[in-house]
């Protein structure tokens, strides 16, 4: 029986450990839910591919090393995301599709979400790899789907590196216009997570070899609820979420996530590993995606009249303007700005530079600050109030 001529790259594919199976168009050409727990043998894979296949699609998920595929259905969405995170971009391989890029990296408990212009895709999901021809090829006219960066796949958290939020909003005429659900009109209407019923369903794996990243996701979720406790008197500033509510939220997370627990392992094992998270976590569940709107959004508009008179360097315009916006997310409220954010917003190498830059706008009658950071494991960053108009 006649191979197909793509049978050499899915063995290929097969080689990096992917689970791969032949498709025409974009609809399985055989059986793939066994692929999703298994990879296919170098028997099956020839087996598969003797039959008149258009394409080869990967499983994403635990089975391909937890392959996750950010699917941005729009060029121009794909280019806002490059522009903001341009280290990333550089580091990640990337194909080029019809109408859009599929960008690859590995992380753990991601399933499949609506982004609005495009998906974030993982378990329980697969998607076409080079050299696939596409369903919308003329026969004059074939379009396959091409390695434009190929090579090693990193992990990374894609909440952090911009690859859960939707691009398309730095497309607007009015690049400094934004949506009014991305304004709050209340300070505490930025928190999502007011319980630790709220921080538990933001955490739970939806599948097996999940539940590192889970546990991680819960320790920010629990930091963005100690944050809302702060915001709302229920803490002090400087207070932490006491060692009682840490044991509570990890034990409804663990009943709640049961039949996904590895039997070789002890609720004592996950509660340490928790922990750890716990220790380690930084980022509240919430804050970078605001962060990543507010920088789009900076990205996107022209600074201030009175921040134009003030300074000429184009990058303490552009963080001015970024403290414009964080500040309209949180009208009235003092507003988070690291040092560290701004190392890696900037590409700066010192954090004594991203201090000059902060208190320079500060002397400048930019920003204000409504309260000084604290340092140690668990320091806070600086609150800084918007002054500078516009």
């Amino acid at each position: 029986m006649k191979s197909s001529p793509l049978l050499a790259q899915a063995l290929e594919y097969t080689d990096r450990g992917f689970s791969v199976f032949p498709v025409v168009g974009k609809v399985p050409a055989v059986e793939w839910k066994p692929y999703q727990t298994r990879l296919p043998s170098v028997e099956e894979i020839k087996r598969n591919f003797s039959r008149r296949a258009t394409g080869i699609a990967v499983v994403l998920g635990p089975v391909s090393g937890n392959l996750v595929c950010r699917d941005f259905d729009k060029h121009t969405s794909y280019e806002n995301w490059k522009r903001a995170f341009p280290k990333v971009a550089l580091l990640l391989p990337t194909v080029e599709t019809y109408r859009g890029r599929h960008v690859y990296f590995r992380a753990q408990g991601v399933g499949i979400h609506d982004l609005g212009d495009g998906e974030l895709r993982g378990f329980g999901g697969y998607v076409l790899l080079p050299e696939s021809k596409h369903p919308e090829s003329k026969p004059n006219r074939p379009i396959y789907y091409r390695w434009l960066r190929d090579g090693e796949i990193p992990c990374l958290h894609p909440e952090e590196n911009g690859l859960s939020s939707n691009w398309t909003e730095v497309d607007r005429e009015d690049r400094g216009e934004q949506k009014q659900t991305d304004v709050v009109c209340d300070g505490l209407a930025l928190f999502k997570i007011r319980s630790i019923e709220d921080a538990v369903e933001k955490a739970l794996p939806n599948g097996p070899s999940q539940n590192h990243h889970a546990l991680f996701v819960l320790a920010r979720a629990l930091l963005h609820l100690q944050e809302y406790r702060r915001a709302a008197g229920e803490l002090h500033q400087d207070e932490t979420l006491d060692d009682d509510v840490l044991r509570e939220a990890f034990d409804l997370w663990a009943m709640k996530a049961k039949e996904f627990l590895r039997a070789d392992r002890s609720l004592d094992e996950y509660y340490f590993e928790f922990l750890e998270a716990w220790e380690k976590a930084r980022v509240p569940f919430g804050q970078q995606e605001l962060l990543e709107a507010a920088w789009r959004a900076a990205c996107g508009s022209e600074p201030p009249a009175t921040v134009l008179k003030k300074l000429s360097d184009e990058r303490l315009r552009l963080l001015a303007s970024l403290c414009r916006e964080l500040q309209r997310r949180r009208p009235g409220k003092p507003f988070w700005l690291s040092c560290r954010t701004v190392c890696e917003l900037f590409g700066l190498a010192s954090p004594q530079t991203a201090n000059s830059w902060l208190h320079g706008l500060v002397r400048l009658g930019i920003l204000q600050v409504a309260e000084r950071g604290t340092t140690g494991q668990n320091g806070q960053a600086t609150r800084f109030i918007y002054i500078g108009g516009g």
